[in-house]
């Protein structure tokens, strides 16, 4: 019998059918958050990721969608995609592969701010269709290859491969496969890099066999790598090499402690979306989960940076702090 099919244990089962109700709603506004969503390993979209992402329409940081929030201070004012193209030293004469179109934040904001040519692939329908929309908002249509194709089906060549926060749809089994394809997808001097959500190395084992909160009530299908599985992995099965990591897990604790905070001020906005006290205890308690988590670094975010055999470094400078 399913787990989900004992009347003791329908909770989740519930919470889909609200969430499903809810996402109905959600879908008439017209605010203009840049959704996210994790696509499991069988093609489809959670719903409560759906869901969770619209609820944050117009209040959280704008402009930073939650897969990919940076908080900004004073002294550091980059933004995650900003920081990734830095690292990547992405340029005009450059071809740019994402691997996870997300919704098509990536692909804008390169074609953007470098000139560059971007191809994106995703299996979602709706990543497809709202990412399209955004291309064709904002007349860069014609430099962004948008395709819907599995990430196992990529073929050509680029200068430069981004995925981020994909890895945590790709289950542990298809790492080697994962990076085989970005290398073969890479120029042999190109660069490629991955945003991705970690566990520490002393506890990857462990999560292969044990569900946690989010796993069964927020992202069914979802597993989290840790750097040393990343790194093993890159080295069983390509020529690659490492060349940068860095930790942004701060950031995304103070971040998720602001949504709270937002979210708790703003009660009777979720009330009028017709979510009820149950879910508002669940919501606040995942978002409290998560807060906790990147503090107490139970989890972490990094940025992975990986070179082609061929790749040189052009000159001595370092990557901005």
């Amino acid at each position: 019998m399913n787990l989900f099919e004992k009347e003791e244990q329908t909770a989740p089962q519930r919470l889909q059918i609200e969430m499903e109700q809810a996402l109905t709603a959600f879908m008439k506004d017209d605010v203009g958050l840049h959704l996210f969503e994790v696509p499991t390993g069988t093609g489809k979209t959670e719903v409560a990721t759906n869901v969770m992402a619209k609820m944050l329409r117009g209040w959280m940081e704008k402009g930073t969608p939650m897969r990919r929030i940076f908080f900004i201070t004073p002294q550091n004012k980059q933004l995650p995609i900003d920081r990734l193209l830095s690292k990547l030293g992405v340029t005009a004469e450059h071809s740019i592969l994402e691997i996870g179109t997300g919704w098509g934040g990536f692909a804008l904001r390169a074609v953007d701010s470098t000139g560059c040519k971007v191809t994106t692939t995703t299996i979602s329908d709706e990543q497809l269709h709202e990412a399209s929309l955004r291309l064709q908002a904002a007349g860069l249509s014609d430099s962004v290859d948008l395709k819907d194709a599995d990430w196992r089906d990529l073929t050509g060549q680029f200068d430069r491969v981004a995925s981020i926060e994909m890895i945590e749809a790709v289950d542990w089994r298809d790492y080697d496969r994962y990076f085989s394809t970005i290398e073969q997808c890479m120029k042999p001097d190109g660069l490629a890099a991955i945003q991705a959500i970690c566990v520490p190395d002393r506890r990857y084992e462990r999560t292969k066999n044990t569900e946690d909160f989010i796993r069964r009530f927020v992202f069914p299908g979802g597993f989290l790598p840790s750097i040393s599985a990343i790194s093993s992995s890159v080295a069983r099965s390509t020529s690659m090499q490492i060349v940068d990591v860095e930790d942004l897990s701060a950031h995304y604790a103070e971040t998720l402690r602001r949504w709270r905070e937002t979210f708790d001020e703003r009660l009777d906005e979720v009330a009028a979306l017709g979510l009820d006290e149950r879910f508002c205890r669940l919501w606040r308690f995942y978002l409290a989960y998560c807060e906790a988590g990147f503090a107490e670094r139970h989890c972490t975010v990094n940025q992975i940076v990986f070179a082609g055999r061929h790749w040189r470094p052009d000159g001595l400078g370092l990557r901005l702090s």
